[in-house]
């Protein structure tokens, strides 16, 4: 997983992985569920201090929501 463009997949497999909903992480993350939809679905990008929120709970490293997507 090298690209922001897999950084929202690979979150939303690690928090299936936890068997968390987008709402329970959310709710533990202290954001809303519509969020984490979109930083599931490389909408938005998180925060600096959401990414890291994010790592502490799913161990993805916050820095792969701020890598460019691979061109062909």
């Amino acid at each position: 997983m090298n690209t922001r463009c897999e950084a929202g997949a690979e979150m939303a497999r690690l928090r299936r992985e936890k068997k968390l909903t987008q709402a329970e992480l959310a709710q533990i993350l202290s954001v809303s569920q519509r969020m984490i939809a979109a930083c599931e679905a490389a909408e938005r990008m998180p925060s600096p201090e959401l990414a890291q929120r994010i790592e502490q709970e799913l161990e993805l490293p916050w820095t792969a929501f701020y890598q460019e997507c691979a061109t062909e």
